[in-house]
């Protein structure tokens, strides 16, 4: 990874990582860099010295997948007072992380989807999804996320509640019914 110096267009430092990166985020006072790594890592850089502080591991083995797949996604996003951090890899809930000790303080899981179709009561073959992209609100009170089949969530991350959900778009061809 290379970090760039806009006011010159120069690279100001670069950085190693041993497997490809999907996800990086920086706290707002840019003290600290997150990397989420496609083999289900999370690494802190400081960078007051470029040198990793916390290495996170996968955090259930359900989805660890070495750096096989490189179709696999990692995302990261820190909270607006720079306390916490959001991450999921793949399929795995939602969790957040103390930034400072990198203690998980929740696991957040995204509801499984539910069939659209008229008839409901049919067993449907529904798509598995992954979160593709957390955000924090400006009080890190509010944690929103995205998943590939266009569901948005919002999590209460003080009360540890999800109260929040819509359907963003569909990857489905639209079913319409109506009378005549």
């Amino acid at each position: 990874v290379e970090i760039w110096d806009v006011s010159n267009f120069g690279i100001f430092q670069s950085l190693e990582f041993d497997s490809p990166i999907t996800s990086l985020a920086w706290p707002p006072d840019q003290s600290r860099l997150a990397a989420a790594h496609s083999d289900g890592t999370l690494k802190i850089w400081e960078t007051n010295r470029w040198e990793s502080s916390q290495i996170i591991p996968p955090l259930d083995s359900e989805y660890e997948n070495n750096g096989d797949n490189e179709d696999s996604l990692a995302i990261v996003a820190w909270s607006a007072n720079k306390d916490r951090l959001a991450w999921a890899f793949d399929g795995s809930p939602i969790y957040i992380h103390d930034a400072d000790s990198g203690e998980v303080e929740a696991a957040l899981e995204l509801p499984e989807p539910t069939p659209v179709e008229e008839n409901q009561d049919e067993e449907q073959d529904i798509p598995e999804s992954r979160t593709n992209t957390v955000s924090w609100s400006p009080s890190g009170s509010l944690l929103a996320a995205g998943n590939d089949q266009g569901r948005v969530f919002v999590w209460d991350v003080v009360q540890n509640e999800l109260f929040f959900e819509a359907q963003a778009f569909s990857t489905r061809r639209p079913h319409v019914t109506g009378r005549h």
